[in-house]
């Protein structure tokens, strides 16, 4: 596999819906030992803390409780998430011919204000993912010219970040042409297992929001100092983000007003 293979599959080429994957690894003494990037598959959209099994059943009783139709329904959730949903599509959530999105089941219990059933914990991954394919690393890295930008814990599990890179690292394939492209060392445990505080998260801030992405979401312009949050990103709209931790598990939302900048993270460097 050459090097322009490889770029695929850190997410730099838009478009594919199939074999997404993160590039993890790189581990550091020294001077570089060893480098080596895990490929996995991109999880389902349907946020995973909710019990995918048991939201047919949960979503059918609340429909026969409240007496809402599912026309009525579809109509409200168009209005509240801002794309079409037909009574259709309420119909085939009913009877598990349709998953329930991460940003649906939210719409869902704010409009019925009810809580969807909950897992009691997160996989380290997600279960339908293939495992990590293993690459030498040697096709994968170019000048140590990254920037690598240091964060220190701010208020409700947000961090802030200072833009004066505290160290340059080698630059991987899928950041090989992104002049833009920086690393952020992960502090926090909220992205755990994905991200353990040591980690540098790769960032392309070149590239679009995409759901069943990981994302850093700045509050403030990233220049000099900057709030940030670094979540995965279930969905999104107009007007807010719907985002994803994993320790503990839960699903939430942030306004797109308070958060307007999106940059995407495209890989990781495992800490020293």
């Amino acid at each position: 596999m050459n090097t322009n293979d490889l770029r695929d599959f850190g997410g730099a080429t838009e478009g594919r819906n199939d074999g997404r994957s993160r590039f993890h690894g790189y581990k550091r003494s020294a001077t570089i030992r060893r480098c080596e990037v895990a490929i996995l598959e991109r999880a389902r959209r349907s946020a995973t803390r909710y019990k995918g099994g048991m939201l047919d059943q949960w979503l059918t009783e609340l429909l026969a409780r409240s007496g809402m139709s599912q026309a009525e329904l579809a109509r409200r959730l168009t209005a509240e998430l801002n794309r079409s949903i037909d009574r259709a599509a309420v119909n085939k959530m009913t009877k598990r011919k349709r998953n329930i999105d991460g940003d649906e089941v939210l719409a869902i219990e704010r409009i019925f204000g009810d809580q969807a059933p909950r897992s009691e914990s997160l996989p380290a991954r997600p279960v339908d993912a293939a495992p990590p394919q293993h690459i030498s690393g040697r096709d994968l890295v170019g000048g140590a010219d990254l920037p690598v930008y240091a964060a220190a814990r701010g208020g409700d599990g947000h961090i802030i970040v200072t833009f004066d890179p505290v160290e340059f690292v080698k630059r991987p394939a899928p950041l090989a042409h992104v002049k833009e492209g920086y690393g952020l060392l992960v502090t926090g445990d909220s992205m755990v297992p994905a991200y353990r505080p040591g980690d540098t998260a790769l960032v392309n801030p070149r590239l679009p929001a995409e759901r069943g992405e990981d994302v850093i979401l700045y509050h403030n312009p990233p220049d000099g100092e900057a709030e940030a949050t670094v979540k995965h990103l279930v969905a999104f709209n107009d007007r807010e983000w719907t985002l994803q931790q994993y320790n503990p598990p839960e699903t939430f939302t942030l306004s797109r007003i308070e958060w307007p900048i999106c940059h995407r993270v495209v890989g990781k460097y495992n800490r020293r």
